[in-house]
């Protein structure tokens, strides 16, 4: 397997009442510190639904920069967004989420929905169709209303959170994966775009055994 592209994100997600600094925070201070901290070239974007985005900032960390992509401040949050890995997108985080505390928002009662999503383009040595069998897909090719060549599948799939592990007032569902064919390339490069929500080492080590698989499934 060769990695194209990294991409990585962590969420950090509290219910707002348990947060919210009794005396209210300094919105320009805010603003200020967060441009110091993470040396953002412009001021922040609102989100719709409320919320601010800031872009392209970097942070230095062990004798070397980490790009950010996106740092977005909620009532209820933060979000990273970087374009390396989790690791990264972590470092970020705890930074963040120092300044926050520093400047007085309160340290959460309730555990934080603390999540990672990992975003890889890979081009594999085998082709992932071959996990499944060709005469099922040349099956399911003929029963389309337009018959295509039944090479041509793309695998895709999402685990959902239960409520009990997901209670109610969590708004979001950490618990996605999927892998899909990279539209754009030519189908012999076997280049796919991979999502999960993992963190990036966890997730190239759940790729490759899906590549061992379909190389086994090949012979």
């Amino acid at each position: 397997m060769k990695i194209q592209i990294t991409e990585a994100q962590v969420w950090w997600i509290v219910q707002p009442d348990e947060i919210r600094p009794v005396r209210g925070i300094d919105g320009p201070k805010m603003v200020s510190g967060l441009q110091s901290v993470f040396r953002f070239p412009s001021t922040p974007t609102e989100v719709q639904g409320g919320g601010a985005e800031f872009l392209n900032g970097r942070l230095s960390h062990k004798d070397q920069d980490i790009l950010i992509t996106k740092l977005a401040v909620f009532a209820d949050g933060i979000n990273v967004h970087v374009p390396t890995t989790t690791d990264d997108a972590e470092v970020v985080l705890q930074h963040a989420l120092a300044f926050f505390f520093d400047l007085g928002v309160r340290r959460p009662t309730s555990e934080p929905v603390h999540f990672f999503q990992s975003i890889i383009v890979a081009d594999f040595d085998s082709s992932l169709e071959n996990i499944i069998p060709k005469s099922l897909l040349q099956k399911i090719s003929k029963a389309m209303p337009i018959e295509g060549e039944s090479q041509l599948f793309t695998f895709a799939t999402n685990f959902d959170a239960s409520l009990i592990s997901n209670p109610r007032w969590r708004t979001v569902n950490p618990s996605l994966f999927r892998i899909e064919r990279r539209a754009a390339a030519s189908y012999d490069v076997n280049r796919y775009f991979c999502l999960a929500n993992m963190k990036s080492s966890e997730h190239i080590e759940v790729l490759t055994e899906f590549e061992k698989f379909a190389l086994t499934a090949s012979k």
